[in-house]
């Protein structure tokens, strides 16, 4: 799990067919989410849970930018997680107007 968290990797598991991305604020927030190049704008207020399924065969690129609307210096949460809760990546920042940034691949 260590290895995951350095390079944002997951090898050979193949049986990860969906993920979970979370954005955990209690204020306003914007996101830009990358599945496999399909790119999408996303914005909300409080908790939010989507699930993702895997687009097609082959490597599964994922890549979140949350951003921050506001500047307090309470913490922003993202992270992609499996349904069973195992947190596959996560990131989180308490500055004002903070981004937080998570890549991950899973062949």
């Amino acid at each position: 799990m260590a290895t995951l968290m350095l390079t944002g990797m997951i090898g050979n598991q193949r049986s990860v067919d969906e993920v979970i991305i979370v954005v955990d604020y209690y204020d306003s927030w914007n996101m830009t989410l990358s599945d496999n190049g399909s790119i999408k704008s996303l914005s909300g207020f409080g908790k939010m849970e989507r699930v993702l399924m895997r687009p097609t065969d082959g490597p599964w690129t994922i890549n979140m930018r949350v951003h921050k609307l506001d500047a307090s210096n309470s913490y922003i949460r993202a992270r992609i997680r499996l349904r069973d809760g195992t947190i596959l990546k996560e990131d989180s920042t308490s500055a004002p107007y903070g981004t937080v940034d998570i890549f991950i691949e899973i062949q």
